[in-house]
């Protein structure tokens, strides 16, 4: 691949650590509500913070943050590199073609992370999820991710690492469409306003902020539901439909939303930080490997 076309990649890779280490407190409350008893974000938030950082809110952190330059590093390499592809030749300003093609090029880059993340977010959500507990001695409990996927794989094999699979796909698919073109569009927007800075930090953070709130807080019923099915070690659901049904009959629409605070006070900060380390070090990037220029605008660029 010339060495380009792998800057996507690259910024990829280390805007989604950042935003990674960011919200992963956040995340962890979040799991914690949709697969406990938890009743809200404060009873969660001191029953985790009982334990030091790394049994508490940093559970899990490990294996995600191994992979999430891997994972990171597949959607924003696809996405800049399937823009690219759609762009060629075409439409110089940002039209309404434009912004069809930045949701095409989102949406494929959200499947493309799928296969390789599902297993990545099931031993996540597992080890989130758990909870040592005094009452339940004999209860599993996972050492850490490593243990955690082998103790998955042996007992289910590998559909066990891909539980939640389909769900997966629909949470990351359109949705990751919308919310790069929300980004874009923002973006755009914000750019022209006169308080924005000429190197479009403020535009970043504040369009990378609201478009993680979008897709979070529109995309959270469908999280519930492949959180409650990659916890599912007791094998309490048949498949989606059924843990849609028993959601709903133990705690009506409600239920589905469990989390949804949180999750969008999480969105705002890890979006924002994720997308301004992206633009930031592809645009150092671009200066030592340019990409092919469109107009005014280099390809690769958000």
């Amino acid at each position: 691949m010339p060495s380009e076309l792998l800057n996507d990649y690259i910024a990829g890779a280390l805007g989604g650590c950042a935003g990674l280490i960011i919200g992963h407190p956040f995340d962890t409350i979040k799991v914690q509500q949709q697969t406990q008893s938890h009743h809200g974000m404060v009873s969660c938030f001191k029953k985790i913070s009982s334990s030091n950082l790394g049994k508490g809110f940093y559970r899990g952190l490990t294996f995600p943050l191994l992979s999430s330059s891997f994972i990171n590093s597949i959607f924003f390499g696809v996405y800049g590199n399937t823009l690219n592809w759609l762009k060629q030749g075409n439409h110089e300003k940002k039209d309404t073609r434009h912004y069809f093609d930045v949701f095409v090029a989102g949406a494929v880059a959200g499947a493309a992370t799928v296969i390789p993340a599902c297993p990545i977010e099931v031993v996540k959500v597992m080890l989130q999820s758990q909870i040592k507990s005094v009452s339940k001695p004999n209860e599993k409990y996972y050492r850490g991710p490593w243990h955690c996927l082998k103790s998955i794989f042996k007992e289910s094999g590998i559909r066990g690492c891909y539980r939640g699979l389909s769900v997966h796909f629909h949470r990351d698919f359109l949705p990751f469409g919308v919310y790069m073109i929300s980004y874009e569009w923002l973006h755009d927007r914000i750019s022209e306003q006169a308080w924005a800075d000429e190197r479009g930090v403020a535009a970043g953070l504040i369009a990378g902020g609201i478009a993680g709130v979008i897709i979070w807080g529109c995309g959270i019923p469908v999280d519930y539901v492949k959180s409650r099915l990659q916890s599912d070690t007791s094998k309490k659901y048949k498949g989606t439909v059924d843990c849609v049904v028993k959601s709903y009959k133990s705690g009506g629409i409600r239920t589905f939303f469990k989390g949804g605070a949180v999750v969008c006070l999480r969105a705002f900060p890890v979006n924002a930080v994720t997308f301004f380390v992206y633009r930031e070090i592809l645009n150092e990037l671009n200066k030592v490997n340019p990409g092919v220029v469109l107009g005014c605008e280099t390809v690769g660029n958000v």
